[in-house]
């Protein structure tokens, strides 16, 4: 019997030695492909995709941070962007007070469906600033800088795709 249990024991052993020799073959491969650029969920950020042209986004989606915006900013770059994520559609309306950058605010429904924009909308810096609102529903919306939705045609109707 003791003998048995020795043979056990030497092969478990041999074998686990075995098994760290090919870990260590493994880790020590050198693999020739680039993987710098692969996108993974470490190193993936979230965007926004209007049409084929997607921005980079922060996430606006407690009421902290919808209220704060993009206010104070002092520039905003094409490419970048900020997505107001609410709890249930609405006719969320935007101001731009304390806002320093001009933007375009595009409103769209759980559906992708964009049903405004708001091209073009100034900063304010007086104590009075008018508010921005949809005919429709909307569940999220996103600021860019101003100027993005006319560069690439974007409309009421067309598609937004967010990639978290």
């Amino acid at each position: 019997m003791i003998k048995k249990n020795n043979l056990i024991k030497s092969t478990i052993a041999v074998a686990a030695g075995l098994c760290l020799i090919a870990l260590a073959a493994v880790s020590t491969h050198s693999d020739s492909r680039d993987t710098s650029n692969v996108l993974s969920p470490e190193n993936k950020k979230p965007a926004a995709c209007v049409g084929s042209v997607c921005y980079e986004i922060e996430i606006a989606d407690d009421p902290r941070e919808r209220e704060r915006g993009l206010m104070f900013r002092e520039e905003l770059a094409g490419g970048k962007g900020m997505l107001f994520v609410f709890d249930r559609e609405g006719k969320h309306s935007f101001w731009m007070k304390n806002t320093k950058i001009a933007l375009d605010i595009v409103w769209f429904g759980a559906d992708g469906k964009i049903v405004f924009i708001s091209k073009n909308t100034p900063p304010c810096a007086a104590d009075y600033c008018p508010s921005y609102a949809p005919d429709a529903p909307a569940k999220y919306v996103l600021e860019v800088a101003a100027g993005q939705m006319e560069a690439i045609g974007a409309a009421a109707g067309d598609t937004v795709k967010v990639e978290f």
